[in-house]
């Protein structure tokens, strides 16, 4: 899983959304979200983050596209 925001961090500071999964249907295993819980709970306190008003309006503007080419 990528998100688009990560062209707009510096480079030290993308944020690493890559889910791994084990299991056949695609979910993640308790294993690894709890490391994904860990790597973001270190990545919000080494100051890696955004405004949440940015993100959202990132994902009202992608909302409206879609809406528009569908």
């Amino acid at each position: 899983m990528t998100l688009s925001y990560h062209k707009n961090l510096p480079q030290s500071r993308q944020l690493d959304t890559k889910l791994a999964t084990a299991d056949m249907h695609g979910e993640p295993t308790k294993e690894e979200i709890l490391q994904n819980i860990r790597t973001s709970m270190r990545q919000a306190l080494d100051g890696q983050t955004r405004p949440a008003s940015e993100a959202l309006d990132e994902i009202r503007h992608k909302i409206a596209a879609d809406a528009d080419t569908g």
